[in-house]
């Protein structure tokens, strides 16, 4: 895992700033600034924008605490990010931006033109028919720039910014507490109200948040038994609740376990969750697991996982810092990270196979017909007594002139150390089932009219030193992943990896993907992706 110099990530939460200095992966200072603390908070901890203490305590908390770094990951709150899930036909990359701001204003409570955001497009598979599924981040401009201001007139240079669930989910990425390819639910637990969160692949699939009280649940004092029945009921039908909605704009995805994420639990309280839900259900006290010392509120454990910005591959980046209408893009240590996990016996297969094939073939039809015409040429070039003595040596001479010729042309196939460099862009999810070689044998055609010549096989002498072969070489496979969608992007992301890689293009002039299609795999239910990739050479 790639590290990174000292960061600080703060996270402006419900109920005050959390800020955490991060050294190589490490979190090393922590700090929590309480709402309460400012002059203009009520009740219920809750400040004005405008509220001049806002900078007099960021300030002292950076001070006070040790921070000995200035460069600001930022961590926004969910109440103030929207995060959309849509669905657009399939199209070229080029033409996607438009689409997704044209059908982001049906789900946009604010003009498009107000709001700064980015997105992540997905492949999506619906029968035989594909289609693109984009997850949209955004956050309105005027409110963005008013956290941005508070933070940098306090003397912090923020250079990240993104939606602090998807920080939430680094942490516990980067801790193990979350597989990424499975479907996750996290469950946040506060004194009066939860937060459902489903992440998949590295970004949020979905939140909900929910008004319930819960005191008991995080260790307080016990309410009355009746009460407490009443708070866990309602507290497990909210999790119901989120669940479907989350099947209905994902028809295709299961959640494989949750995670109750909080503090000072009474594990009594969560007792028949599990059985509720009928999957599993962990309960994690993220300060312990994560290993935060001195760390009092969760707004932390979001802090420092937005420090991790770029340090974990399995998860979408998303930087609203950035600026509006950005496609977030597959990163290139993630595609690199896809090629290094090859199968190796299909590897090794494809490279036997194929040498065990170029062994035989001896570099082609051209080697055997070189070969031929080899033997050809030594026997016409032995004496003969039907010839006169200048004829058999005139002949002598024209052959031995073209056996000269032939001498020189390469035998030896350039085939092997390609097929091995193939064998080795395989990523892991793909198979090759077949492969066919095709050749061409080209002479330069010979200007004006044909050379006089007397050989045998009518050809000039110079087309013996000249003989070019071109090669096309087509490639048959599948495709497998847990998700059919994935699986087409995976397809093309080898293509992609065969198109970069400096030998292949330097071999091959084209390299294209036909006869893409999903099909069942033998007798299973499972779908697989068939595909043919064609390399023709220069």
């Amino acid at each position: 895992m790639p590290t990174h110099h000292k960061r600080l990530g703060v996270h402006w939460g419900e109920t005050g700033f959390s800020f955490v200095e991060v050294d190589h992966d490490a979190a090393t200072i922590s700090a929590f600034v309480p709402f309460t603390s400012l002059q203009t908070a009520d009740e219920g901890g809750k400040a004005s924008f405008d509220d001049p203490s806002f900078l007099d305590a960021i300030q002292k908390a950076v001070t006070n605490k040790g921070f000995s770094v200035l460069e600001t990951y930022f961590s926004l709150p969910s109440k103030d990010v929207l995060i959309r899930w849509l669905v657009i036909p399939w199209m070229k990359t080029s033409e996607i931006q438009d689409v997704v701001a044209f059908e982001a204003k049906k789900y946009t409570p604010f003009p498009i033109d107000e709001m700064t955001y980015t997105y992540y497009p997905t492949t999506l598979v619906k029968g035989d028919a594909r289609q693109i599924g984009i997850l949209f981040v955004a956050i309105r401009k005027d409110v963005f720039q008013r956290y941005l201001n508070v933070l940098s007139q306090s003397g912090l240079n923020v250079v990240y910014s993104e939606p602090g669930a998807t920080s939430l989910i680094r942490s516990l990425i980067f801790k193990k507490q979350i597989e990424p390819a499975q479907v996750t639910a996290i469950l946040l637990a506060s004194k009066d109200s939860g937060s459902l969160i489903i992440t998949s692949k590295g970004h949020v699939k979905f939140i909900r948040d929910f008004k319930v009280q819960i005191l008991s649940g995080l260790g307080a004092a016990p309410l009355s038994k009746d009460t407490d029945e009443v708070s866990r009921m309602k507290l497990f039908n909210e999790v119901r609740m989120s669940f479907e909605f989350f099947s209905r704009q994902h028809e295709n995805e299961d959640v494989n376990k949750v995670i109750i994420l909080s503090s000072g639990l009474n594990q009594s309280f969560w007792s028949g969750l599990s059985e509720d839900l009928g999957m599993r259900v962990d309960i994690v006290d993220p300060f312990h697991q994560l290993g935060l010392n001195n760390v009092t509120d969760m707004g932390e454990v979001a802090a420092f996982g937005v420090a991790l910005a770029g340090s974990v591959p399995s998860v979408v980046d998303f930087n609203l810092s950035e600026g509006s209408s950005r496609q977030v893009s597959l990163k290139k240590d993630e595609v690199q990270e896809r090629n290094r996990q090859l199968i190796l016996p299909i590897a090794v297969g494809v490279i036997c196979a194929l040498l065990m094939f170029l062994v035989s073939w001896g570099g082609g039809e051209l080697v055997t017909k070189v070969r031929n015409q080899y033997q050809e040429i030594a026997e016409r070039s032995s004496a003969s007594p039907d010839l006169t003595q200048e004829e058999a040596q005139r002949k002598t001479v024209e052959e031995q002139d073209k056996l000269a010729a032939l001498k020189k042309l390469p035998l030896n196939s350039r085939m092997e150390p390609l097929v091995a460099r193939f064998a080795s862009l395989v990523p892991k999810g793909i198979w090759i089932e077949n492969v066919q070689v095709e050749f061409e044998d080209k002479t330069p055609a010979v200007e004006g009219s044909a050379e006089p010549s007397d050989t045998p096989d009518g050809l000039p002498m110079s087309a013996y030193a000249s003989v070019k072969t071109t090669v096309k070489m087509t490639f048959s496979g599948s495709a497998f992943s847990r998700d059919i969608n994935e699986t087409y992007v995976l397809v093309n992301v080898f293509v992609d990896t065969l198109h970069a890689d400096s030998m292949m293009s330097s071999f091959f002039k084209n390299i294209k993907l036909s006869g893409v299609v999903a099909k069942d795999f033998m007798t299973t239910k499972k779908k697989v992706v068939a595909f043919s990739i064609v390399c023709e050479g220069k």
